[in-house]
């Protein structure tokens, strides 16, 4: 079944001058459903189809499915894919179907998280301490003295949002607002988790003056608290964006949005599996660009393609 399931896929990539290419480079993102992803993916196969190089993308629906995405891996182990091009949605477990693929002779690029080892031949990505800490400033900028703070955790095997939660915490702790984090909560993937958990903790702690969320579906369920509880006088600031992230940024529920460059991500994660794959020289670690989306700078951002996307797509 696997061959065919290869050769099936295999018609789909045509080669302009109309000779069948067979993929060697597999795809697999964390998920398919947050814009993040979309963004991503639309720029990785415009890439593969303007470098004339066909990928397969197979990923699982959300980001909590972890095993689904060693299954793919492990499903292409003894294929002839040459290249993966991985998200890892759990920086330990991905480790050691990562490793066999490796040690079959095939090349690795790691894109978006990183794995807790460096068994890849390069990585792509925000460079998420940095990211986290640039926003986490701005926040304690915004915020009072001894100001009461809400952290909404992603996913605790991530280690983009890891990272980035980590920054922001290092850049608190530098302000001399002496800013007091107060609640930890664990949303998970979906966006209704953080919206109830923003919800309940705006009502049973009143002394909460700023809330951070550190990727798109946390911030979009806590700005949608925001908005059904009516509060602009609470700091909320985040990750990513979307057209509700982005609505409620306009209304001020919503005070800055660090934005990353998905389609960056795509087009830099593909190139360089190409180059593996064509055995050209590549660069062990890319960071791609990232903003903090401000009312101070929304004029000039709003223009940026960081933001052009979300907003007219």
């Amino acid at each position: 079944m696997s061959a065919i399931f290869l050769t099936f896929l295999a018609l789909f990539f045509i080669h302009p001058q109309g000779e069948p290419l067979h993929p060697e480079i597999l795809v697999v993102p964390k998920g398919e459903v947050l814009k993040f992803w979309k963004a991503i993916k639309a720029r990785a196969k415009n890439t593969s189809y303007q470098l004339n190089t066909p990928i397969i993308w197979r990923g699982p629906i959300d980001e909590s499915n972890t095993e689904t995405q060693i299954k793919i891996v492990n499903h292409y182990i003894h294929s002839p894919i040459k290249v993966l091009v991985l998200a890892p949605s759990h920086s330990k477990l991905l480790i050691e179907p990562v490793t066999k693929f490796i040690e079959q002779g095939k090349k690795v690029v790691i894109f978006d998280s990183d794995l807790d080892e460096k068994v890849y031949h390069s990585f792509v990505g925000t460079d998420n301490l940095k990211a986290g800490y640039k926003i986490g400033q701005y926040f304690a900028s915004q915020m009072p003295k001894n100001g009461k703070v809400m952290i909404i955790h992603h996913n605790k095997n991530n280690s983009s949002t890891k990272k980035r939660i980590l920054g922001f915490i290092k850049a608190l702790k530098d302000s001399p607002k002496n800013l007091i984090i107060i609640s930890e909560v664990q949303a998970g993937q979906s966006v209704g988790k953080p919206f109830h958990l923003t919800l309940e903790n705006l009502k049973t702690r009143p002394q909460i003056k700023g809330i951070f969320a550190p990727n798109e579906s946390t911030l979009e369920g806590a700005a949608l608290a925001f908005e059904k509880a009516d509060r602009k006088d609470i700091i909320l600031m985040g990750f990513d964006i979307n057209q509700t992230i982005y609505q409620a940024f306009l209304n001020d529920y919503i005070k800055a949005i660090l934005l990353q460059d998905p389609e960056g991500l795509g087009h830099q994660a593909v190139t360089q599996a190409i180059h593996l794959l064509k055995n050209k020289p590549i660069e062990k670690y890319i960071y791609t660009k990232r903003i903090l989306l401000t009312r101070k700078n929304f004029h000039l951002a709003e223009k940026h393609r960081l933001l052009g996307y979300f907003i007219n797509h």
